[in-house]
């Protein structure tokens, strides 16, 4: 068994694999790698889902044990794959049973060291520039994918626990060649959010994302775009299958979501901050979008 731990502070000089979300620019870092681990036999209650700030990848690689996500228990043998997403319930107890796994722990935070808290699929769009689901999570790999996905793993944390040159710029590469495998083996394009987007409508979309926090109204987006009110609305709702207003709430709830995560701001003040001075709308909308009231969310219990 080896483990290793972030040892350093994030190094943002370079700028290689750089992700950006609502106007805000995200750059890798490591925090823990572990290889051959062996969870050891646990009473089924010895612990509980929980979550945490940071995206996860278990690889196990021999043994017969079980894991448990978004409240769903899962059998962990050989050639299983799980990815968890900042926030997502987990439990990796194996229930009476040894797995041995391969892990690999990592955020993407900004130079003010807020943390990007979209959902794996979202993340890896946003490195692919093309819309990804997941065919399966957890997935299935055979023994020569797995003995890859651990040598990318063991390549990237030697990188990330050096300090010489260009160790910086190699941890990178490394982790998109991380990306690169769980793309290729794991994801598939979504045709339907894929296809060529409407020049306009796209237009459209980005003037949102870039004002989001700002009252828009139809008729103002309609006037930037230099379109009428109902062209707009059907080429936006054709490219993105939601109205401008709907999108603008669910940027708004996302832009929500990652300031409750990553900082200790008051829900008002969060409300205030993506654009809702209505602090009884606000909540409605997040409830009604994510389930779970403002504070539900912060406390894990999406």
């Amino acid at each position: 068994m080896q483990q290793y731990t972030r040892i350093n502070p994030p190094d943002f000089a370079s700028q290689a694999l750089s992700l950006t979300y609502l106007g805000r620019r995200y750059h890798p870092v490591y925090q823990h790698s572990t290889f051959d681990e062996v969870w050891p036999k646990m009473p089924e209650k010895a612990f509980s889902e929980h979550g945490h700030d940071v995206y996860h990848i278990f690889v196990y690689t021999e043994g017969d044990g079980h894991f448990s996500k978004g409240g769903h228990a899962y059998r962990a043998t050989a050639g299983l794959l799980a990815m968890m997403s900042p926030g997502e319930m987990h439990d990796m107890n194996s229930r009476q049973r040894n797995a041995t796994y391969t892990e690999l722990t990592f955020t993407f935070e900004s130079s003010e060291h807020d943390v990007l808290a979209v959902s794996f699929e979202q993340m890896l769009s946003l490195y692919a520039g093309v819309k990804l689901r997941f065919r399966e999570n957890p997935g299935r790999l055979g023994s020569e994918e797995v003995d890859e996905l651990v040598l990318r793993v063991a390549r990237l944390t030697d990188f990330a626990q050096s300090s010489k040159g260009l160790a910086g710029l190699h941890f990178k590469k490394a982790m998109g060649e991380v990306f690169d495998f769980v793309i290729a083996n794991c994801c598939v394009a979504d045709e339907m959010q894929s296809r060529a987007v409407d020049k306009t409508a796209q237009e459209a979309k980005d003037y949102i994302d870039a004002h989001y926090a700002e009252s828009i109204s139809v008729d103002q987006l309609a006037g930037v775009i230099h379109m009428s009110k109902g062209h707009l609305f059907r080429v936006f709702k054709e490219a993105f299958r939601v109205s401008p207003v709907a999108y603008q709430q669910q940027v708004r709830v996302e832009a929500a979501k990652a300031l409750l995560r990553s900082t200790s701001l008051r829900c008002n003040e969060v409300a205030r901050r993506v654009g809702y001075e209505n602090i009884g709308l606000f909540h409605r909308l997040f409830k009604k979008s994510v389930g779970v009231t403002p504070n539900q969310y912060r406390k894990g219990k999406a």
